[in-house]
Formats: structure tokens, sequence, C-alpha cells
């Protein structure tokens, strides 16, 4: 993998932009709206399904910063007109949106249509809308995406595979909008975290009961396994934000530095004879 790293050149200041956040009351979700609202973003979009914990998270961002600055919109990202209608309230309250992150997902192999429609059905309807409510096609002056894949998007993990295709998806569908940048103006952003300390990484790491994996093989090594922090991960998404070009796609993990790689293309991958 070509390990780029960021570049120094400013592509976006957070001060004053606004940002939609799905998935954004817990884990990387929850700790990129601390990193943005730290870095004087003004305000906040939270998109998730209505629960106690999630309405804890909401008003303990609001006691830590401005509750004029924190919304929440309840919102199931498997249903479009639910996207749809929660842009249109957030453009109601802050006037226009700057910044979409997508870290909504689930993690249970077993579960193959809800983890289908979840992390990757999900991510084509925000995205989607994010175009409509930012792109410069539509009146708007352009913005950021980011969508939040793993780097089981780019190297096949066995033991889930569900997951792992629906993170590939991910990585495929951005590296494929990203192309119209210049009709649209909204940068589109990658991240592939490794393994971090999640609910949702603690549910990848668990036997799922699918009988057909070897899963003795699989978790030998598990003890081995270098985890990292949300705020790591919170850190680089914020980063790339500021600093990342369009269609890149950064993996962050094991605690160290982020870096840059490139989708394959067609020509130059490896032919041998069939």
């Amino acid at each position: 993998m070509d390990r780029r790293f960021l570049v120094l050149r400013t592509r976006m200041d957070i001060n004053g932009t606004i940002a939609a956040v799905f998935g954004g009351a817990s884990g990387i979700g929850l700790k990129t709206i601390v990193e943005l609202l730290n870095r004087n973003a003004k305000g906040v979009t939270i998109f998730d399904l209505p629960s106690p914990a999630v309405e804890d998270a909401v008003a303990k961002l609001q006691s830590q910063f401005d509750k004029n600055r924190v919304i929440f919109i309840p919102c199931d990202v498997t249903v479009q007109d639910q996207v749809n209608d929660g842009f249109k309230k957030m453009i109601a309250t802050f006037g226009s949106v700057d910044i979409v992150i997508n870290s909504a997902g689930v993690a249970d192999d077993t579960k193959i249509d809800l983890m289908i429609n979840i992390n990757l059905g999900g991510v084509i309807h925000t995205s989607v809308a994010a175009m409509q409510n930012m792109g410069k096609h539509n009146g708007h002056k352009g913005g950021a995406l980011l969508n939040i894949a793993s780097v089981a998007g780019l190297v096949p993990v066995p033991f889930i595979p569900t997951y792992t295709a629906s993170k590939y998806g991910i990585v495929g569908f951005n590296s494929a909008i990203q192309k119209n940048f210049g009709k649209t103006g909204v940068r589109v952003l990658t991240i592939c975290p490794g393994l971090t300390n999640t609910s949702l990484a603690m549910k990848l790491m668990s036997k799922q009961k699918l009988d057909f994996v070897d899963y003795e093989n699989v978790f030998t090594h598990a003890d081995q396994v270098i985890w990292q922090e949300t705020d790591i991960v919170a850190k680089t998404i914020v980063d790339l934000f500021e600093r990342g070009e369009n269609g890149a796609i950064c993996v962050v993990q094991n605690s160290e530095p982020p870096y840059l790689v490139d989708p394959p293309k067609i020509h130059d991958l490896p032919r041998r004879p069939f």
C-alpha cells in the first residue's frame, strides 16, 4: 500500500462550519462531534435512532458546549425519506450544511439484511442527500462528505464476511461518487480505521455462530491485536476535512500515524494465466 501521509494544504477551516453526523451518539461519531466543537464548528446535528442513551449523550454535549450548537433529529438511515426530512429540519435550524459524516453501523454477520441495509444502504442514502443539500449543481456552495469504512473494506477479514462486504461497498461507492467533484463541489473522503475501542468492534471480535467459519484459526492471535482509542480516529477525521483532497482514502490503525492509500486500478492489477 502507498503510505502517503496527509498533505499540509488547508482545504477547509472547521471554524464556523455546520456538520451533520449520522450515528453520532456513540463511539467514533460522538468523539468526532466533540473534536468538531472543540475546533469551533458553529453547529452539529446528531442523527440517530432515539433511545435513553442517545438522549443522555445529546444532553451532555449541550451542557458541555451550548444547547444552540447541538441538536438531535431522530432518523433511521435505512429510510431515504427520513434522511431527506432530517436534512430539511437541520437546514431550517442552522441555515446550511458544510460537513456530512456517516458513522452509523452495526456488527453482526448473522443478520445479513440488517448489516447491508445500515452499513451500506444507510451510507448511500445519506450520501445522496448530502449531495442534494451541499452540491453546487443544486444551487449550494459545496462541502465535504466523509463515510467511515474500515480496514476490512480494503483487506478481507475471513470471520466477518458480511461486514467486510459492507465496508468494501463503502470504499467502492465513495471511489465512484468522488468523480463528480467538478459538478458538485463536494469532496468525498473515506476513513478506514483498524480495531478501535468501541462496542461495535467488541461485537466484531465475538464469535457470531456462522457454522462455516473457522473461528479456531482466526481467533488464535486475537490477544496480539493492537487496539486504538476513538479519540485518535476522531482527530484524523477532522484533520481529513481540513487537509484531505477529494477522493482521499485514509487508514488509521494500531495507534500509528494515519496514511493515505489508493484504490486499485484495473490496469495495475497483477495478471496471471487463467
